[in-house]
């Protein structure tokens, strides 16, 4: 089983006041695979791409996966844009 956690710091508005302490949404998904077949996947541009839509990343040709790419390591340059078409810097 996969597991996203996404936290969210609110800042209390004028208008209303929200607790100080952070949001957590959890998003987890029961995948039929094996983990490293579903890693091999979703480190692919095709797999990005297919969990970002409408958001669409473009690696340079020399990369295959994101498993060859060190973390913090050489910028790889790769594009990304909406819907293919309008740049996102």
């Amino acid at each position: 089983m996969g597991a996203f956690q996404f936290v969210a710091h609110l800042r209390p508005s004028r208008r209303a006041v929200l607790p100080a302490k952070p949001v957590i949404i959890e998003v987890a998904s029961l995948l039929d695979a094996p983990c490293e077949q579903v890693w091999r996947r979703v480190t692919t541009a095709e797999g990005v791409n297919a969990e970002l839509w409408p958001i669409v990343m473009r690696l340079p040709r020399s990369i295959e996966s994101l498993n060859s790419v060190t973390p913090g390591g050489k910028p790889i340059g790769s594009l990304i844009s909406l819907l293919g078409v309008v740049p996102i810097d």
